[in-house]
């Protein structure tokens, strides 16, 4: 053993002297003491390898033999030193796979006992063996790192650019360690190469990492060294970029063009040429035709998903490359049954754009048809347009995706649900309504409401077969049924009265959520009806029992600047005051005074010169009714301006919210003061008899 120590640092002291002597003396006394390897300290083998590195050592035998003999003792070496060892193993570019494999086993044992530098030459090593890191020694190093910032600030770049090459590789992207880079990189991004450019940004893109001083400083980078960037980088950087939401669309467009010269080594660099220039709005149509150009020959290496979002995107842009365009037809008509339900929608659409009819037009609406089930509402939605301008016969395809979109046409978007898409879906229902059952009925009726498609046939349909059926619905789908009508703008007495007949039998079962819907719609609805009327009044007397008075914030809606002057001036005036609140019945209350135990006062303020339709001062005076029925007290004041609405205030509550204000203010002339109409009147006056002072509520109940 005394002589093998001593052959290590022999080795090591050459190291430091002439090559060239140094490796002529050593190389016999190597060649000898390689039996004796075995009996070797940990510190010694070491030297010995970080020696014979340094002397460029390429007999590939010693290093063979030395890397056995670790893999052998990698339980007794210290995980420091196997890390040494590994890093000259990498010095020497001597890649040892089994020794590698036994040290990253022993490293992920013990990670505490690595420094941050150590980790960082660990990585690098691992990398130039051509080894994969493991996810689990990427994140215990960051763990690690970390804990100590002011090592990783004084890290060489190219120690970091292993990290963050290694994350690459793996898949895995510490989100802390990324951040904690960002700042680190930023400062040095003017001096980087280009290769490292390109992957911080590919890294931190896929790490969803968005820092928007990194990107502004690697897209200054980038374009200055833009003449000399690598071709075979670009495409990976164009989709870095794109992930990280890059702006500079000229950067990217140069980026492109550059890339677009010569035809790409690897099918997925389109890809990510195409579709990260379209997710960053950077796709023209010129630029797709340069891309399409160079990328003829990729076509048939594409996978099935690559065909969709490269055909959906060049529709987008406007490409006018019709042999690329027909390639990537031919190639999507031998992958149907690979395509997922939305590739299939995403291909018949833009098949339609581009007329590829010939090549298209009767296996995608085929292969469609037989996994109609696989689909989603608005995958559908999409479909249905696609096949109507993709085959020259589609009706014999269109019946089976009207049919599986009756179903889903609650689930469908404004998006993807346009007037001819809404018309088809009617149509088929109209056909079918016979057929329907109560919760289909009620979810047509529903959605198209929703989506604010008034078809009056379909509704004329579903109102008849509603009315047939009526018994069979559920309390809810009533509900749900008679709101959808109204808010359709539909008053048909023949579905509504027989709703309102079939609540009212079931009133003593009644819940709140229906009864909600039942109460909204008859409030709204253009009905005189005796049964409406009891059914409301029904419905209040049943609330009051059970308790179903709370009031719950309403989303903001759209206020004219008169309502919001309004809204302002009244709540300073009484802070307690709840602003856009729904009843639990269902009336929206524009502002409501919680009054305890008492009824709760809803404030409704007009402008003088408010006109209403016949049909909203009906529902106006319904409404007002049902929540007096409901316990809540209406007061309903007209006023010229807020110097008119803060006078009335003060007439009516006594004083404002802030003491300090005069409770005597100068009278306004009678003539500049907003008359109040009788009923308004009376109500100011009972309001004023029964409040006493101190009644109203200074704390905040939003």
């Amino acid at each position: 053993m005394a002589r093998c120590a001593q052959v290590a640092k022999l080795a090591k002291l050459a190291a430091t002297g002439p090559a060239a002597p140094g490796h002529a003396a050593l190389q016999p006394s190597i060649q000898q003491c390689l039996g004796r390897l075995p009996q070797l300290q940990g510190s010694d083998v070491v030297d010995l390898t970080r020696s014979l590195a340094r002397l460029r050592w390429r007999d590939e035998a010693t290093w063979k033999e030395i890397g056995s003999t670790v893999t052998q003792k990698v339980e007794e070496m210290k995980v420091g030193e196997l890390v040494e060892v590994a890093g000259a193993f990498s010095v020497a570019s001597q890649p040892d796979a089994e020794m590698l494999t036994a040290v990253m086993g022993r490293v992920k044992a013990d990670p505490a006992s690595l420094t941050c530098w150590s980790w960082a030459g660990f990585f690098l090593s691992v990398l130039r063996a051509g080894a994969k890191p493991d996810p689990k020694l990427l994140k215990a190093a960051a763990d690690v790192m970390l804990t100590d910032l002011g090592s990783v600030e004084r890290l060489k770049t190219s120690y970091i650019m292993g990290f963050v090459d290694a994350s690459l590789k793996a898949g895995f992207f510490h989100e802390g360690m990324f951040c904690l880079l960002s700042p680190v990189l930023v400062e040095r991004m003017e001096v980087m190469n280009n290769l490292d450019l390109s992957r911080v940004a590919l890294a931190w893109g896929q790490a969803s990492c968005k820092d928007d001083a990194l990107l502004k400083s690697l897209c200054k980078a980038i374009r200055g060294n833009l003449a000399s960037f690598p071709r075979n980088r670009i495409s990976y950087t164009i989709h870095g970029l794109s992930l990280l939401d890059c702006k500079d669309e000229q950067l990217l467009m140069e980026l492109a063009s550059a890339w677009a010269t010569t035809p790409p080594a690897r099918s997925i660099e389109v890809l990510h040429v195409i579709f990260g220039l379209a997710r960053s709005g950077a796709l023209n149509s010129s630029l797709c035709d340069q891309i399409a150009a160079c990328s003829l020959q990729c076509v048939p290496h594409f996978n099935a998903r690559s065909i969709a979002r490269i055909l959906w995107a060049c529709s987008q842009s406007g490409c006018t490359h019709v042999e690329f365009l027909e390639s990537l037809g031919k190639a999507a008509s031998q992958k149907t049954t690979e395509f997922s339900a939305k590739d299939l929608a995403e291909v018949s659409l833009a098949g339609a754009k581009f007329s590829l009819a010939p090549i298209l037009g009767s296996c995608i609406p085929e292969a469609a048809v037989e996994r109609v089930s696989d689909f989603k509402g608005s995958e559908l939605a999409l479909m249905m347009h696609g096949v109507s301008g993709l085959s020259n016969n589609p009706g014999e395809y269109l019946p089976a995706l009207e049919l599986a979109t009756l179903r889903h046409v609650p689930t469908l978007t404004a998006r993807a649900s346009d007037r001819s898409l809404m018309d088809a879906v009617a149509s088929r229902a109209i056909e079918m309504v016979d057929g329907l059952d109560p919760p289909t009925a009620s979810s047509v009726a529903w959605a198209y409401s929703e989506l604010q498609f008034t078809h009056v046939d379909l509704f004329k349909a579903l109102g008849l077969r509603c009315a047939a059926t009526v018994s069979s619905f559920t309390t809810s789908h009533l509900g749900y049924t008679a709101f959808a009508f109204v808010r359709a703008g539909i008053h048909d007495d023949v579905p509504l009265i027989s709703i309102a007949k079939e609540a009212l039998r079931r009133l003593q079962k009644m819940q709140p959520v229906p009864g909600s819907l039942f109460a909204r719609a008859f409030i709204r609805a253009d009905l005189e009806s005796p049964k409406v009327n009891i059914l409301l009044e029904g419905l209040a007397s049943i609330a009051r029992e059970k308790g179903w008075t709370h009031l719950s914030p309403k989303p903001q809606f759209e206020q004219t600047d008169f309502q919001k002057q309004c809204a302002e001036r009244i709540q300073d005036f009484l802070p307690s005051i709840l602003v856009n609140q729904r009843h639990e019945m269902g009336p929206l209350l524009s502002l409501v005074l919680p009054q305890g135990d008492e009824p709760h006062l809803n404030l409704e303020v007009d402008p003088l010169d408010l006109q209403l339709s016949r049909l909203d001062r009906a529902a106006r005076t319904r409404r007002d009714q049902f929540l007096e029925d409901l316990g809540v007290q209406v007061l309903r004041l007209k006023v010229r301006d807020q110097d008119d609405l803060r006078y009335h205030l003060l007439q009516i509550f006594g004083h404002p919210a802030d003491p300090s204000v005069d409770d005597s203010p100068e009278e306004l002339p009678a003539s500049e003061v907003g008359p109040l109409d009788e009923e308004a009147v009376a109500m100011c006056g009972h309001v004023w008899n029964e409040m006493e002072p101190g009644r109203v509520q200074h704390e905040s109940l939003l």
